[in-house]
């Protein structure tokens, strides 16, 4: 649509952008998709996030669902963030060996993915706790009982940063394909994918360069960009808001 004129053009350009904040905020399922106002996809996504996703526990075996919807609700909120297991264990009350039983079957259902880090300097770069980041931001939004638009959100860069990873799973077709790059000095870049990296932001107009210094010396054959919230429909779908 960019560099057409007239009011077809405008109005499929406000039509696209009404679409995709409603994607953005209700997730991707086809019935929330379809549903014809907000109520009705928060009811929908409701019983997606309790019916379904407490279908898939119990097949896998999964004895105590409270403390696993718990879990999921921890996970939620820290979309994007590092995954300790044993902080985990200790915030719910349950063995170690459990919540990594938990972890697993939410990796099995697709209810989150784990990311892995990469690195070439296994003494200054953080190796062992994978990222993580749901696959669906309704599903997400249900367990934060969090609806707001992104622009309202205390965690926007964390949300906009688990919207960037479902567009690059998408387009990838593998968690695995996909890495993030932290030191133990807490130097970070949100995604590496091949040669490319990209670094996450709500606004890109705060960042500092410098901040990524580290990261272009110790690999200068991978280009970084930088992705923020206006850049999004360009950056996946070639068009500008």
């Amino acid at each position: 649509l960019e560099g057409e004129k007239g009011g077809k053009s405008a109005y499929n350009k406000d039509k696209i952008l009404g679409l995709w904040k409603k994607y953005i905020t209700y997730g991707g399922y086809p019935k929330v998709a379809l549903a014809e106002d907000a109520d009705m996809r928060k009811m929908i996504i409701s019983e997606i996030g309790t019916s379904y996703v407490k279908k898939d526990i119990l097949d896998a075996g999964v004895r105590n669902v409270e403390k696993y919807f718990a879990l999921l609700k921890i996970l939620a909120a820290q979309s994007g963030g590092l995954v300790n297991s044993m902080e985990l264990s200790n915030a719910l009350g349950i063995a170690h060996k459990t919540v990594e039983e938990y972890l697993y079957v939410v990796r099995k259902s697709y209810q989150a993915v784990f990311i892995r880090p990469f690195y070439a300097n296994v003494r200054k770069e953080l190796t062992k706790m994978p990222k993580v980041y749901f696959c669906d931001i309704g599903l997400k939004n249900f367990f934060l009982d969090d609806y707001n638009r992104i622009e309202k959100r205390a965690d926007r860069g964390e949300y906009l940063e688990n919207i960037c990873f479902i567009e690059f799973l998408r387009k990838t077709g593998s968690a695995d394909k996909i890495k993030f790059w932290r030191t133990q000095d807490k130097k970070e870049v949100d995604f590496i994918i091949g040669k490319e990296a990209f670094e996450i932001k709500f606004d890109a107009r705060q960042v500092k360069d410098k901040k990524y210094a580290a990261f272009r010396s110790a690999y200068p054959e991978i280009r970084l960009h930088l992705l923020d919230y206006n850049g999004i429909l360009e950056k996946f779908y070639g068009f500008k808001s």
